[in-house]
């Protein structure tokens, strides 16, 4: 008893001088007991030790602020602490490595098990979190199968309170990418507040019972539940996010060898977890309790100078009464904790659900309550003998026990067979105490008519009037209710919300237009206009929608469209008017435009996305849409309120800012839009009329859609603009505009979709079939090429083939990648080009024309001259056009605004005279650029401008017969991101090199050029990656200097 009781009182002492004195007189030269306790000790110390996570000082920094999401946290990429050589090479600058479809942005922390990137996905365009399982650990199978196990299980988990999974990818690095929490943790909050507000205690308490029965529910245990895995949201309403789970369960059958680290956290532990016990869902509850305590005093409840005092205490102690620390607390809200903390999982809470039922009646109760009889009797302080019992009866090996079963960090799935042994009774029917007595839930009020298609579970309508506060919560009800986002971004990286359902009066008052109509009298449009605003009435929208937060800009709307018609741009007919003639403009709305042109774009962009038109996809919001997404619950004049200051500095109007500016630069309104009354006015779906449409047969018009009468041809426009003052930025103004007219410069559009639209138009553009292989030919004569070219039927097809500029002598480079079921092809030669088309009309019935070529002949005239065709079996709307004569770049740039994209650009000279003619195929929705006779140099500009822009060489074609060597070229959009680069002034030996260092590195040569300067040949060459760059490539199919100069 003596050893037991040394031991306890020393081991509280942490000074090493001051214990070692104490041992010295306690044990009076009894070396026998000093050498016992001095084991005893080291044992204890070396749990201690053992317990705590191996993190770097980066690392530790993000645990003890939270999770290593935290977007506050920058830790160095280049930290010689963190290896991330299991990335790919970056994209781009901006990035530090790829993984996947990710591109990694920077690194948010690491630990023993893993770590924590912040990165973009390139499919869904939109940030998220990835979790890496730790190299040592992702090389050994057990580990990596429970990594890929638990990350599924997780993935059930559906709830806001929850943070959510997006991707599991087991090989070749697992890793886990997940929604990226922009806030900080609750230990942060805590730190810099101290105890919160019992207000927000009990909010944060709801959302994390929410959370936890969410899990609870498909069988998962947290087990390692504490503040610094607590994320709270940077957002107007507050949102708590249970986090950080599935990475360290996966590891524990290798912690001990691998990591010498055990995760969890003692001090937030259940009893039975400290002791090695079977766990169940009460154990979550325990912890649980624990937060809450932390949250109301800003202490933690059991607390000791080493690690097997926290567990003694854990499993043995009461923390101290809360009431003493926080005597502000509520009766009912500090037996809770006590409930939460009992000792034996049958005395407390019995499930997530009960006690978020609790929290719910009563935290929110606005009546005075009763105080709560005691639900079960205090535990008692433990006695010295109780603590000998946990640990000394087997001396090291009880320690032993609690070193091998303390909790690992995760969510874990509960085995079946331990699911029917510990599952956990129903609730009981009392929610705090039987003595206290419970109001009857209120009914919800009766809802009109045209609401009772609604389902019984069904959120709430938004009725006007509501707050922000109250419109995110109706938008993230309703996102809940249907399990979509509140918020997405698309394909083309417009981002949209979720405007639910609800009601609101439109229009203007008969009185306000009369206090208005000085403005106007004097112009027959404006008093229209302003007249059109009444008569106010009672609208309701029935059906949530998505409406993009910003308008359409200028680049998104030249990527589809190939065409910019903006005024303010560089060349615009308003440049002059910019307050910066050399800006950017191309995240600008986009304006210039007429409705009609609104309507192309909608079909188009739903061609990129592949979407056939018996299916929902984008469109114009309509004018009552509009009016109730720009009005955000407000019943003002402007979203911002009654008065003209409130809007200043809120929106871009009457010349606030200088002009037009990008979108999104001021202040979001109620539903999270930006720019709804300034920037530019916005087109919507409804046809004009000079009143709006009023349902004739009852108080209330549902589901409006504007006027029916296909005369009329006017369009409305809401919204106000950059220049006009305030009195345009009403949230009831609108104009109108014919459909087939261009619009000034003050008006442009953003797009709306339904909810059923919204799984196809996040959907990533389909890439074309993968090159996995490829053939090449460089200065060829023409019977080599025709030897090659036969060469390849069935396992190549020729992609393109081009002429070497001044050789005295004709030479061809050419390219033709793998036959993946492609085609089957053919090359068809010609003498004279009059008579080339003599087959074309034979050929197009079975084949489309792909690449066409013309050869120098300097004593025939260009339109008689040589060439070939490369004709495609598989291919669809393509055609080929004969410009001869006239200019090739004003006809190229006419097809792109109707949807074409070039495939080749052939040109030559002779005699004094030129022919040109150029294929294209029809691919609306791509954006694409073409320029016709570049200089090299120019063309060498041109390279990085595309790749800024995110865009890629498409092809290039060389010039025949100029003065000078001159190309073609075609840049497009890089819709399926894939890596690619130009070679420029490559020697004919530099080429070969080139080309077979590239291979072995996964490229291939998409186009081949060359010219000759100086009695030499130089090359220009386009590469991208191979879609198998991650396998050993094939041998070379020839020697690359077998067709020599």
């Amino acid at each position: 008893m003596r050893e037991k009781k040394l031991f306890f009182e020393a081991i509280d002492i942490a000074d090493p001088a001051r214990r070692a004195s104490f041992l010295r007189q306690a044990c009076q030269g009894n070396s026998e007991l000093r050498r016992r306790i001095d084991a005893l000790l080291a044992a204890a110390d070396s749990i201690g030790n053992f317990l705590e996570p191996a993190l770097s000082s980066e690392a530790a920094s993000a645990e003890k602020g939270g999770s290593a999401q935290k977007t506050n946290v920058r830790a160095n990429p280049a930290s010689p602490s963190v290896s991330l050589d299991f990335l790919e090479p970056p994209t781009s600058k901006q990035f530090i490595g790829k993984l996947g479809y990710y591109d990694i942005i920077s690194l948010l922390g690491h630990g023993a098990f893993g770590i924590v990137l912040k990165a973009f996905d390139r499919r869904l365009h939109r940030q998220v979190a990835i979790k890496v399982l730790a190299p040592q650990l992702a090389t050994t199978s057990p580990p990596r199968k429970r990594f890929i196990r638990e990350a599924q299980s997780c993935a059930k988990v559906r709830h806001p309170n929850v943070v959510h999974l997006y991707d599991i990818t087991g090989k070749p690095t697992p890793f886990i990418a997940m929604e990226l929490i922009e806030g900080q943790t609750l230990q942060d909050r805590i730190d810099d507040a101290g105890p919160l507000e019992i207000a927000e205690v009990i909010e944060i308490a709801e959302q994390l019972a929410s959370g936890l029965e969410a899990a609870h529910a498909v069988g998962l245990i947290h087990r390692d539940i504490k503040p610094s895995n607590i994320l709270i949201e940077n957002r107007i309403k507050l949102r708590v996010v249970l986090t950080d789970f599935g990475l360290a369960r996966a590891v524990d059958d290798a912690s001990l060898t691998q990591s010498g680290v055990l995760a969890g956290t003692p001090i937030f532990m259940s009893p039975e977890q400290a002791q090695g016990q079977t766990l169940d869902y009460r154990s979550d509850l325990f912890s649980l309790g624990s937060v809450f305590y932390v949250m109301i005093t800003g202490r933690m409840p059991f607390r000791s100078r080493s690690t097997v005092g926290v567990l003694q205490r854990v499993v043995q102690n009461q923390a101290r009464p809360i009431s003493e620390l926080a005597p502000d607390c509520p009766p009912w809200l500090e037996q809770l904790v006590n409930r939460l903390h009992e000792k034996s999982r049958d005395n407390r809470i019995q499930s997530a659900t009960e006690l978020r039922q609790i929290i719910e009646s009563r935290g929110k109760s606005s009546t005075p309550r009763p105080t709560p009889q005691p639900v079960s009797s205090p535990v008692e302080q433990a006695t010295p003998s109780s603590h000998h019992k946990l640990l000394i009866g087997g001396g090291i090996a009880a320690m032993s026990i609690l070193a091998l079963t303390i909790g690992l960090l995760a969510f874990n799935r509960q085995d079946p067979a331990e699911a029917s042994s510990t599952q956990p009774p129903d609730p009981p029917e009392a929610v705090v105490a039987a003595a206290t007595p419970e109001p009857s839930p209120q009914k919800k009020e009766p809802l009109a008519a045209h609401w009772q298609h609604l389902a019984a579970d069904a959120p709430t309508p938004a009725i006007t009037p509501f707050d922000r506060e109250a419109a995110l919560k109706h938008q993230t009800e309703w996102a809940e209710y249907l399990g979509v986002p509140v918020e997405f971004t698309d394909a083309l990286g417009i981002k949209f919300r979720l405007i639910p359902p609800g009601e609101f009066m439109m229009g203007t008052s008969a009185q306000d237009i009369q206090s208005r109509r000085h403005h106007v009298e004097d112009e027959v449009f404006w008093k229209a206009c302003l007249l059109s605003e009444a008569p106010q009435h009672h609208v309701a929208l029935t059906k949530p929608f998505y409406l993009a937060t910003t308008e359409v800009t200028q680049n998104q709307f030249e990527s589809i469209m190939s065409q910019n018609p903006s005024y303010f741009q560089a060349g615009g007919e308003k440049q002059e008017l910019l307050s910066n003639p050399a800006a950017v403009t191309l995240n600008f709305p986009v304006e210039g435009i007429t409705w009609q042109q609104t309507q192309q774009f909608l079909r188009r962009l739903a061609r990129r996305l592949g979407i056939t038109p018996d299916q929902p996809t984008y469109r114009l919001p309509t004018e009552a849409e509009w009016e109730f997404a720009c009005r955000g619950g407000t019943q003002t004049t402007y979203w911002t309120g009654d008065q003209i200051d409130s809007l200043f500095d809120q929106e871009n109007h009457s010349n606030y800012a200088g002009g037009i500016t990008d979108v999104g630069s001021f202040q979001s309104n109620p539903f999270g839009l930006y720019d709804m009354s300034g920037n530019v006015h916005e087109y919507v779906q409804d046809r004009w009329d000079s009143r709006y449409d009023i349902a004739p047969d009852g108080p209330t018009t549902i589901d409006p859609l504007g006027p029916t009468n296909e005369n009329l041809t006017n369009r409305v426009a809401r919204g106000g603009d950059f220049w006009w003052w305030a009195y345009h930025s009403r949230s009831a103004y609108r104009i109108y505009v014919d459909e087939k007219e261009r619009s000034g410069y003050t008006i442009g559009f953003r797009l709306a979709c339904d909810i059923e639209a919204y799984p196809a138009v996040v959907k990533p553009t389909i890439a074309t079939a993968p090159v996995t292989d490829f053939s090449e030919l460089h200065a060829a004569s023409l019977d080599q090429l025709k030897t090659w070219l036969d060469s390849l039927h069935g396992k190549f097809v020729p992609q393109r083939i081009n002429v070497r500029w001044g050789s005295p002598e004709t030479k061809f480079d050419a390219v033709a990648i793998n036959d993946s079921g492609n085609p089957r092809w053919q090359v068809d030669f010609f003498d004279d080009d009059r008579g080339a088309g003599r087959n074309f009309n034979q050929m197009r019935r079975t084949h489309d024309i792909y690449w066409k070529v013309l050869f120098p002949s300097a004593d025939t005239p260009p339109l008689q001259g040589p060439g070939l065709k490369i004709w495609w079996r598989t291919l669809q709307d393509s055609a080929t056009w004969n410009v001869m004569q006239r200019e090739l770049q004003p006809a190229v740039d006419q097809s792109k605004r109707d949807g074409w994209l070039p495939m080749s650009l052939a040109y030559t000279e002779s005699g004094g005279g030129k022919n040109s003619a150029y294929v294209h195929h029809h691919f609306p929705g791509i954006g694409n650029q073409s320029f016709v006779g570049l200089t090299l140099a120019q063309f060498q500009q041109k390279v990085p401008q595309f790749r800024d822009r995110k865009w890629r060489l498409h092809v290039f074609q060389m010039q025949v017969g100029t003065s000078e060597p001159k190309v073609s070229c075609v840049f497009r959009e890089n819709l399926d991101q894939l890596a690619w680069d130009v070679s420029f002034e490559l020697t004919q030996s530099q080429y070969e090199q080139e080309l077979i260092r590239r291979r072995f590195a996964g490229w291939y040569p998409t186009c081949v050029g060359s010219y000759m300067q100086d009695g030499i040949a130089n090359y220009l060459v386009a590469w991208e990656k191979l879609a198998t760059a991650d396998q050993a490539p094939p041998p070379p199919q020839r020697d690359p200097g077998a067709f020599g100069q």
